[in-house]
């Protein structure tokens, strides 16, 4: 029985792969994740860049994303810097509620509502 714990599987696996071909395609894995690694680690501020612009621009997500990318090539900077810049941008704005656009304060204030007021059909919280 192959793969049975005999390392009979394992050895079946190195059998495809021509000996020389190991070390290049190890080397290919290991490029593969550390670039899938920098992804992960970039996507949520890319994310939340293209949200600022849906929000406040009103772009599509596709939109929004093209936009950041012109941009990035245009300046010759990263897209992830591109990203961060707005998004500190943005963030430093909204310490100072002020300065949001009354349609982007009353948004959040209308989420604000949704979050921390029960719904018609709940029940208030208990403990309040």
């Amino acid at each position: 029985m192959v793969g049975a714990g005999d390392g009979t599987r394992d050895r079946d696996l190195r059998l495809n792969i021509p000996e020389r071909g190991v070390p290049d395609e190890l080397e290919r894995l290991r490029a593969l994740v550390a670039h899938v690694e920098r992804m992960l680690l970039t996507l949520p501020v890319i994310e939340q860049a293209k949200g600022v612009l849906v929000a406040t621009q009103g772009y599509h997500p596709e939109e929004a994303f093209d936009v950041l990318a012109r941009a990035s090539q245009r300046l010759n900077v990263p897209l992830r810097d591109v990203a961060r810049r707005l998004v500190d941008s943005c963030q430093k704005q909204a310490r100072d509620e002020a300065t949001l656009p009354h349609p982007t304060r009353r948004a959040v204030d209308d989420v604000d509502r949704m979050v921390n007021e029960p719904a018609e059909d709940e029940a208030p919280p208990p403990f309040e």
